[in-house]
């Protein structure tokens, strides 16, 4: 059916017989009923998100409606109201598909949309389609209705990290399929309502002394074989010194990193299963704690990675990021450690605090958001050292106020301009880096520009061969 004059409607298709047109209307698919079907024109809201995506699984509705009535209408019982061909009252005799169809369909359906595929977003794809697939382990053939998912959700005891995690995967899978997201909508189903009452554990962060004392307890032993307790001390120390998740110690570039002034590492994404926030630059914090627990006099070749991949895991590395985080926390717990590996990584978050590191510096040297941050390692700062800042942020007002004013004695100005001339250096320098690394990329893409060119050229005179 052709739009009407002046509508801003887009089109996206017609039904079977071609009675039901479907648009697209304020971000929503809706159905126009033509008037050579019912006498004059009907609109459907469909409640679906008018995405590309979603076009098959909308066509197919609108199909379910176009039949409904045409079926009324050779019986003579067409309801005028429009009232039982409303999407509700479709769905409700058009059963689901089976958990199996769900699961096949659910990469196409995850990045057909405006999500990038990337390094980042891949591993959270991974993560939820594996979840998904151990819910529903031997019911692949049920029908993927709310029973099933009631029945697989109350499985797991209310306000549990395992009811929370599982009710999660299960709502963005039913975000993905329109005829989910309307069955759970339509019946009002609430997914927090089973994912409320879970709280994480408070965490007690590890101080600085109990973090060496750790290392000590980890000890060296193996030193002959390479392979045993001198790695294990080495993937302590990295933990505690660059606040790494467990897994991310496999995606070290070596080649890279631990190089001095500053030691930093880079992290790699293709190197392990993915980083599930993406690559990034980590630096030490307490930077000593490199050369206190020789991070950087190991053999940092491939070799260390063959021996890190061992005795984390095996040869096998890939999906196994829970495998490393398992290992490292039962090395931990056999040496009576005290404290759990992500505790390093918390300890680390609160140590940058401490030492004068921004939100904003430290967010970006452990991978996550500044909201992420403030909501999951700042709670563990004390109120006392709360109230410190509230006084330390007064003074700096009042030391900025005078200045502004011309308050300030000489000895002061002269702390300002060395304090000044200070953070410039460090914004020189850091910006003299990115220009250095800004030329390395350059080289490598001009590198990668020229294979690109040899395989292109290979590949023509194959064809031209043929």
């Amino acid at each position: 059916m052709p739009r009407q004059k002046g509508s801003k409607n887009k089109g996206y298709g017609n039904s079977k017989q071609g009675y039901i047109s479907l648009v697209g209307s304020g971000g929503n698919f809706r159905a126009i009923v033509s008037t050579k079907l019912v006498g004059e024109i009907k609109y459907i809201s469909l409640g679906i998100k008018e995405e590309k995506s979603n076009i098959p699984d909308t066509i197919g509705l609108i199909n379910s409606i176009e039949k409904e009535i045409l079926k009324d209408l050779k019986t003579g019982i067409l309801d005028r109201t429009f009232e039982k061909y409303k999407v509700s009252k479709i769905l409700d005799k058009s059963s689901v598909k089976p958990v199996q169809y769900y699961l096949n369909d659910f990469e196409s359906r995850y990045f057909g949309g405006k999500r990038k595929r990337n390094s980042q977003s891949e591993a959270t794809f991974v993560i939820t389609l594996n979840h998904l697939k151990l819910i529903f382990r031997s019911m692949e053939q049920l029908d993927l209705n709310l029973n099933l998912i009631d029945k697989v959700i109350k499985i797991t005891d209310f306000g549990t990290h395992a009811r929370q995690q599982r009710v999660s995967v299960i709502s963005v899978m039913c975000n993905h399929f329109p005829e989910l997201e309307q069955i759970v909508k339509l019946n009002n189903f609430k997914f927090a309502d089973y994912a409320g009452g879970y709280e994480p554990e408070i965490r007690i962060i590890p101080s600085d002394e109990k973090i060496i004392n750790g290392f000590s307890k980890i000890g060296i032993e193996g030193r002959k074989d390479g392979k045993g307790g001198e790695s294990w001390a080495w993937v302590y120390g990295v933990l505690a010194t660059y606040g790494l998740r467990p897994h991310e110690l496999l995606a070290i570039d070596f080649d890279k990193s631990f190089n001095p002034p500053h030691y930093e590492i880079y992290l790699d994404g293709k190197l392990c299963d993915g980083i599930k926030t993406g690559n990034r630059l980590a630096l030490p914090i307490a930077e000593e704690w490199v050369k206190e627990f020789k991070l950087a006099e190991v053999n940092l070749s491939q070799e260390r990675k063959k021996v890190l991949t061992k005795v984390l895991l095996g040869m096998n590395v890939r999906g196994r990021n829970k495998k490393i985080a398992l290992s490292i926390s039962n090395k931990f717990k056999n040496k009576q450690i005290g404290f759990q590996p992500y505790d390093l990584r918390h300890a680390y978050a609160i140590r940058g605090y401490y030492r004068g590191f921004t939100i904003n510096q430290m967010s970006k040297y452990m991978g996550h958001s500044v909201t992420m941050h403030e909501k999951k390692y700042q709670k563990y700062l004390p109120d006392d050292q709360k109230l410190l800042d509230y006084e330390n942020t007064n003074e700096n007002y009042k030391h900025q106020q005078m200045l502004r004013e011309g308050k300030l004695s000489y000895d002061d100005l002269q702390k300002e301009l060395h304090q000044t001339a200070f953070k410039l250096q460090s914004v020189e320098d850091d910006f003299t880096k990115s220009q250095e690394r800004v030329k390395e990329l350059e080289i490598e893409v001009a590198q990668l520009k020229a294979v690109k060119q040899v395989f292109e050229s290979l590949q023509g005179n194959n064809n031209s061969n043929l």
